[in-house]
């Protein structure tokens, strides 16, 4: 018989994996919300931007209205033939009623959206629970003039603005001049003055010499399943750029008794397992060498991290084997798992004009989406050929896996020469090995190995022996 599944988006994070499950001949329902007040969100969308959020994935997956799918799952009577999965915590609406119907899957709660946004819970909660995660110096402030007296206060000391509405942007100024870090987030606040003073905003301390990365657990019905680091280049540039949720990653699996999982994840055990439920929870986390002290970041509750996703099951092979293994309770490494993922994103250079209506019937897209590699986000199609449909400038995603970083790269970057349009960005095989960038995604990989936070795979350590030799 084949396995069902039933997804729910609103702005199509989830489809790439619908998509391929269906390749993979598994019957998918795709429930996608037509209106962002459904769910309360403070989210502007003019009728232009709607039709092209509803327009994803036309011509590839069938889709109803997310309030439809909801309605025809409840007729249906044998809900453990059902694999439901709820791509976001703030669609936790829905996945409400689907979790009182008996329903099993993604189901996300409304604590786990407050835990993301809420950034002052959030802090809260890790100076309750953790030992060894730091909370950085921070001040909360509802009016733009009182953040703006404290930067005056404190003029040598370097800042982080971070918003408490899910519009306001987060800014994390490059530079380390405190009065170019001053002018930028001044710049900000007074430019976003209404996003800021809406539900808040916080001035955090900024530490210059951290390394990032984002420990991640996954578990099924209370039982962990895999535990991994995620290791994101966040900026469309090499070294600099705007910054976007992820240009390239690398995604680590670990041991489930990891370092990595008693420190930064077990804390958070009690919310994180739980019965009838899938659960995927990230804690982003800072070290500071300077310091000598991991510091805290923020919480990705109960919802995939992208690119993440896609590199996790670069290592598995497809989508099917990976939710097979978490439903049946198996844990996701085990001996065809390969240790290693990576991904490069491919942006769209003309969004902004095809938004504008500039470019209305999209860009053709030379490439097979499925492809297991190959993760389609901004896409739709049209007459047998495939088109950006100018939602947003993230078109889609490639991945490849390997026993060590140089396999899984190599292999990422292959897959990508099978991708062409004609406003297509990504970086570079390259930008992964620019080691004299201190951001860089490998010099920060270097650097949790020689902390001891994570361990090479056997593949890194015959690498290194023969470099050496």
């Amino acid at each position: 018989m084949r396995q069902k599944y039933a997804f729910i988006s609103i702005d199509g994070h989830s489809l790439p994996l619908a998509y391929h499950l269906q390749q993979e001949r598994a019957e998918v329902w795709v429930g996608q919300v037509s209106d962002w007040r459904r769910i309360d969100a403070k989210h502007d969308e003019d009728r232009e931007a709607k039709r092209r959020r509803l327009a994803l994935y036309d011509g590839l997956l069938e889709k109803m209205d997310a309030e439809v799918l909801v309605r025809q799952l409840l007729r249906e009577r044998d809900k453990d033939q059902w694999r439901v999965i709820v791509d976001f915590n703030f669609l936790h609406p829905y996945s409400d009623v689907l979790r009182r119907a008996g329903f099993k899957g993604l189901l996300p709660h409304e604590e786990d959206e407050e835990l993301e946004k809420d950034r002052r819970k959030a802090k809260q909660t890790v100076e309750q629970r953790y030992d060894m995660l730091t909370v950085g110096d921070y001040q909360e402030f509802k009016k733009v003039k009182d953040g703006e007296a404290l930067l005056k206060r404190k003029s040598d000391q370097l800042f982080v603005l971070k918003g408490f509405n899910e519009q306001a942007k987060t800014i994390v100024p490059k530079s380390d001049d405190p009065g170019v870090n001053h002018a930028m987030i001044l710049d900000a606040l007074h430019r976003w003055q209404r996003e800021y003073e809406s539900d808040g905003f916080l001035l955090e301390e900024k530490v210059s010499d951290l390394i990032e990365f984002t420990p991640s657990a996954e578990s099924f019905d209370g039982e962990l399943l895999g535990v991994n680091i995620d290791i994101e280049h966040k900026l469309m540039g090499s070294r600099n750029g705007q910054q976007v949720g992820c240009g390239i990653d690398l995604v680590v699996w670990q041991d489930l008794n990891s370092k990595v999982y008693e420190c930064f994840l077990e804390p958070l055990s009690d919310l994180m397992l739980r019965e009838n439920e899938l659960t995927i929870w990230d804690a982003s986390v800072l070290y500071s060498p300077s310091k000598q002290k991991f510091f805290f970041g923020e919480y990705c509750s109960d919802r995939w991290g992208f690119n993440a996703i896609f590199s996790e099951l670069a290592t598995i092979g497809s989508t099917t084997a990976y939710l097979d293994r978490l439903f049946s309770l198996s844990p996701l490494v085990d001996e065809d798992t390969q240790p290693i993922g990576a991904s490069v994103r491919v942006f769209n250079l003309r969004s902004d004009e095809q938004a504008a209506g500039q470019k209305a019937s999209g860009e053709l897209i030379i490439a097979d989406i499925a492809d297991p590699d190959i993760w389609g986000w901004d896409v739709m199609r049209k007459d047998n050929q495939l088109y950006t449909v100018g939602y947003d400038k993230n078109t889609l995603v490639v991945t490849g896996a390997g026993e060590s970083v140089k396999q899984a790269v190599a292999q990422t970057y292959r897959n990508l020469s099978r991708v062409q349009f004609d406003s297509g960005f990504s970086l570079q095989e390259n930008d992964f090995f620019d080691r004299d960038f201190p951001a860089n995604v490998v010099r920060r990989y270097e650097a949790l190995m020689a902390l001891g936070v994570i361990g090479p795979p056997e593949a890194e350590e015959e690498e290194a022996v023969e470099e050496n030799t």
